[in-house]
């Protein structure tokens, strides 16, 4: 498992031992944690938007668009300095198989595709470019925003998430913005404006999830609604209850079932008010449950949720004998039922 921190460290995480065995320093991040607030405020700053890793290599990105590819053998980040992406970036995303096809997204920042073959072939030679503006090395597309409105004006672009649509075809793109949008892209068809564009509620839209049904999307605001969104009905088909903070990450999660039958799914949320959320996936037969399975106090705030391999038995715990469950009802019949103690009220006499 790869982590990003807060301070600018990245910690590569064998999960069995949970003992830190790499791990990696964004001196840039580094650099403006120690500035004080009148020297930078806290949203100039920069943090770590984007990380992906595969088996040879960790890719990075920064909020002010610096990327490093570094193998996993080296000891410090190698970063690409030839190569930036633009400031005001909040999310970097890569395709799920075709790990070196990457997106991007911020303010004033709108989608951007990269081929990481492609940058590494187009940067040796290239000389170096404004790290204030997006380079132009390895770029597979590049979205045009939507016309001007009724007023007359470019509308804003803000993208805080971004999600591949097609675990084969990494041209169909969705994206969630500030502006309580989600856009959907395919830069198969020539066309850099999107092809859809629907306003979801009224509040930013901070993370979208692919779910297992390919036109049904996850999604969470900057407030406690978590729902899923039809891209084919282009509409919220369900919305989730029982979710008192920010959600920050969403899981679709298939739970495990007995020999020839499919595990039920659920999606599992982990949000600012320390509460790990399980709620029932929308089923095409029955009726949307929108209220909560469970709800664990994880103690912390949570900003990721990941899903490890299922296991059935582990899953349903030990399974106890006949005598063991003897016991069991033996020592909870032996101990006595606990009245609850009546409150003494006192009494004040009336003059």
């Amino acid at each position: 498992m790869v982590v990003a921190r807060k301070d600018g460290t990245i910690n590569l995480i064998e999960i069995a031992s949970q003992k830190t065995v790499k791990a990696f320093t964004e001196q840039e991040v580094v650099k403006d944690l120690v500035k004080k607030k009148n020297e930078l405020p806290a949203d100039s700053r920069s943090r770590i938007i984007g990380l992906e890793a595969t088996s040879t290599h960790l890719l990075v990105c920064t909020s002010r668009g610096t990327l490093s590819w570094t193998p996993w053998t080296a000891s410090k980040l190698m970063h690409l300095s030839k190569v930036p992406l633009g400031h005001n970036l909040d999310i970097l995303r890569s395709h799920p198989i075709s790990k070196n096809v990457f997106a991007v997204g911020g303010k004033e920042r709108d989608l951007r595709v990269y081929d990481m073959n492609k940058i590494l072939e187009g940067q040796q030679g290239a000389s170096m470019s404004d790290p204030l503006l997006p380079s132009n090395i390895g770029l597979l597309y590049k979205a045009k925003n939507l016309g001007h409105d009724a007023l007359d004006l470019q509308p804003k672009v803000w993208i805080r998430d971004i999600q591949f649509m097609d675990k084969a075809d990494p041209t169909k793109i969705a994206v969630s913005t500030q502006y309580h949008q989600i856009r959907m892209y395919d830069f198969s068809t020539q066309q850099r404006r999107p092809i859809m564009n629907e306003e979801v509620g009224d509040k930013p839209i901070l993370r979208i999830r692919q779910s297992h049904i390919k036109d049904h999307l996850l999604f969470s605001d900057s407030t406690n609604v978590v729902g899923v969104f039809s891209l084919k009905d282009r509409k919220v088909i369900g919305a989730y209850k029982g979710i008192a903070g920010c959600v920050q990450d969403i899981k679709v999660v298939q739970m495990p079932a007995e020999p020839g039958q499919q595990g039920e799914y659920v999606v599992a949320t982990g949000s600012l008010d320390r509460r790990l959320n399980l709620h029932h996936y929308p089923h095409p037969e029955k009726p949307f449950d929108p209220k909560p399975i469970s709800r664990f106090n994880m103690l912390q705030r949570l900003y990721c949720v990941e899903v490890d391999a299922l296991d059935l038995e582990n899953v349903d715990g030990p399974k106890t004998t006949g005598q063991q469950e003897a016991d069991h009802d033996e020592l909870w019949d032996a101990l006595g039922v606990v009245e609850p103690k009546r409150k003494h009220v006192s009494k004040k006499l009336k003059k």
